[in-house]
């Protein structure tokens, strides 16, 4: 009998799917079954015979185990059972969340969620940002009691830096000087935030991935957020950081970020020294999801992730050093300049 050729990425077929896999789950006759987006991990848009729709996310083999994984639906059934509006997980018919596949890359695992109603947020609207942020304090203060037996990465300076640093080193191997100032911009961050101290951030779980998407906005104004594969414990600041990031890159800081805040703080307050930590995880944030392109080449192809990429990230990083953590606008400086 043949071998099989060795696999990293396979797309599973949403008829097998359909046939196999959604019968296992409570949900009535599954009629359709669609792939909607293949990225870290893939989603499919199921529908049942009575019109009602989930989302099936199949995730990849070896980014996380089944443990990490288990954490991620213990949060959501956590913030669920707290009254915080999130897409949650749906058990199988014999009580368990996760239905292991045998993929040709190895074992992949399919979670069946509900599915978030409504519209993806703007970046154009000041009444939906304070929306968002008042939901995203929500989500903060219901999870102050969560609590897991299974384990996820902790979204520290090694997760947020260092390790997308080292997968970006590589593709910078041509550029020594850009390699050279990404290194030493992350070495002046680090200094900066254990100056703050670090350690007395305030720490709790974190959805990670909060840049204005990942969120459903229904007419009365609800935000239901899923996509929470960027989850763990962390700072967060950072997790604020992340929209305050993507306003940024959408040209609308100015509008968005302090109506963001403003809703924030009408549900919780976060204090003086994690707010002025939330221009330095900005630049981490942008080196961050550098590290996760740079680690999913492998997987999607490496075209995109080209010297045209990294000259428009890398000036971003430039431009918001000079600007903004180099203190021209603030007049205070966040992270020294070269010497």
């Amino acid at each position: 009998m043949p071998e099989h050729f060795s696999s990293i990425n396979s797309t599973l077929s949403a008829d097998a799917l359909l046939r196999v896999v959604l019968p296992a789950f409570s949900i009535g006759a599954a009629t359709r079954c669609r792939l909607h987006y293949i990225g870290v991990n893939d989603t499919y848009v199921v529908t049942t015979a009575d019109t009602k729709r989930y989302v099936l996310r199949v995730y990849r083999a070896a980014w996380h185990t089944l443990d990490n994984i288990l954490y991620e639906l213990d949060a959501l059934l956590h913030l669920r059972d707290s009254g915080v509006p999130v897409s949650f997980p749906l058990p199988l018919r014999n009580g368990q969340y996760a239905y292991p596949i045998e993929a040709p890359e190895g074992q992949r695992y399919a979670v069946l969620f509900t599915y978030a109603d409504g519209r993806e947020p703007t970046y154009e609207d000041r009444s939906e940002a304070v929306q968002y942020g008042r939901a995203v304090a929500l989500m903060h203060e219901a999870s102050d009691a969560f609590s897991s037996l299974h384990s996820r990465r902790t979204l520290d300076e090694q997760e947020l830096l260092y390790s997308p640093l080292s997968k970006v080193g590589p593709f910078l191997a041509s550029r020594p000087v850009d390699q050279e100032y990404l290194a030493r911009l992350s070495e002046r961050l680090r200094v900066r935030l254990d100056a703050l101290p670090v350690a007395n951030l305030e720490k709790g779980f974190c959805h990670g991935d909060l840049h204005g998407v990942n969120a459903g906005v229904d007419g009365d104004g609800t935000v239901t957020f899923y996509d929470f594969d960027c989850c763990g414990t962390g700072w967060r600041a950072y997790d604020l950081a992340v929209f305050r990031w993507s306003a940024i890159l959408r040209g609308n800081e100015k509008d968005m970020w302090p109506a963001y805040l403003e809703g924030y703080h009408q549900r919780r307050s976060l204090g003086e020294l994690d707010l002025s930590a939330v221009p330095l995880f900005v630049a981490v944030r942008h080196i961050w999801t550098m590290g996760l392109n740079a680690s999913i080449a492998g997987l999607f192809g490496d075209s995109w992730v080209n010297m045209s990429y990294f000259d428009r990230e890398l000036g971003f990083v430039r431009r918001y050093e000079t600007e903004i953590l180099r203190g021209s606008q603030t007049g205070e400086q966040i992270v020294e300049a070269d010497p």
